[in-house]
C-alpha cells in the first residue's frame, strides 16, 4: 500500500508540473504566454542595381512585446541601460534585422529572414535614422533570441499603378526556425493559403525614391502577431524508467489481488 502512495504521489507532482506558467523570460526578455503582439520601429534598404533584383534589407527595435490587448509595458528607448524597470526588458535592447527578400518583376518579394537578438547594451538608438547593423545584430548571448523564415510575402504599394517600391505595406507569414526562445513560439498557431504559421507581420515604410539605394525615411513602423506556449517537454530516461517501474508494480499489485 505504501508503495503505491508514492505513485500516486509522484502522478499528482507530474500533473501539478505540467500546469503551464502564465509568463516566461528567455535572454532576460519577459512575455506572456498566448496571443502575443510585437511593435517595432525600423529601416529598410533595397541593395543592388535598379532595374535588377534587388535585395530588401533593414534592422529595427521592438518597443512593444506583450498581450495583444495593450496590457504590457514596452522598452524605454531613452533609458540609460536600455529597457526601463518593469517593461518587456528590463535593461536590455530587443533588436532585430532582416533580409534576403528579393525583388520580383510583379512589384512583389520572394525569400527572406528575420533575426532578433537580446542585447544588455544600449548601443542600438531609434532615435534620427539608425542604420548600423552591427548594433541591431549585437547580443551578449551565443544565439539570438528568435530566428524566422519567410513562408510567404505580400506587398501592398500605395501608389497604384506607379511602377517600383515607393511606399505601401509589407505583409509576411513566418516559421519560426531557431534562437533560444524557438521552443516558445514554433507553434503553428496562423492559418495561411500555405498552411499552418507560427507568426505573421506587417509593416509600412516610405522609401526616399522609385527604386533608391537608399534607407527608409524615419517613421517606418510594422506588428507581428504570434502565440507563445510552453515548450513540449520530451521525457528523460530516466523518468520513462521511473514510470515504468510504477506500471509494474501496479500489474504486480493486480496479480496478488487476484491471488488471493
Amino acid at each position: 500500500m505504501n508503495f503505491m502512495k508514492k505513485i500516486l504521489a509522484g502522478a499528482a507532482l507530474a500533473a501539478t508540473l505540467a500546469v503551464p506558467a502564465q509568463a516566461a523570460t528567455v535572454q532576460g526578455i519577459n512575455f506572456d504566454l498566448g496571443a502575443l503582439l510585437g511593435q517595432f520601429n525600423f529601416r529598410q534598404v533595397l541593395v543592388g542595381e535598379p532595374g535588377s533584383t534587388q535585395e530588401l534589407r533593414g534592422l529595427g527595435e521592438f518597443y512593444y512585446f506583450g498581450k495583444d490587448d495593450g496590457s504590457s509595458t514596452g522598452v524605454v528607448p531613452t533609458s540609460a541601460t536600455g529597457g526601463g524597470a518593469g517593461s518587456f526588458a528590463p535593461g536590455r535592447e530587443l533588436t532585430f534585422v532582416f533580409g534576403g527578400f528579393q525583388t520580383a518583376p510583379d512589384q512583389q518579394f520572394t525569400g527572406g529572414w528575420l533575426k532578433v537578438y537580446s542585447d544588455n547594451h544600449n548601443n542600438f538608438s531609434q532615435a534620427g535614422v539608425n542604420t548600423d547593423f552591427g548594433a541591431a545584430s549585437d547580443s551578449d548571448f551565443g544565439v539570438p533570441f528568435l530566428e524566422l523564415t519567410a513562408v510567404a510575402s505580400l506587398f501592398v504599394s500605395d501608389n497604384g499603378g506607379t511602377v517600383g517600391y515607393v511606399s505601401g505595406s509589407l505583409s509576411v507569414t513566418w516559421d519560426v526556425t531557431g534562437g533560444a526562445a524557438a521552443g516558445f513560439f514554433d507553434t503553428d498557431a496562423f492559418n495561411s493559403p500555405n498552411g499552418p504559421v507560427d507568426v505573421t507581420s506587417r509593416a509600412s515604410t516610405t522609401f526616399n525614391g522609385i527604386n533608391a539605394a537608399a534607407f527608409s525615411k524615419v517613421g517606418a513602423n510594422g506588428e507581428i502577431n504570434a502565440f507563445a506556449q510552453t515548450p513540449k517537454l520530451v521525457p528523460e530516461p530516466a523518468s520513462l524508467a521511473l514510470v515504468g517501474v510504477g506500471l509494474l508494480g501496479m500489474a504486480a499489485l493486480r496479480r496478488r489481488k487476484q491471488a488471493k
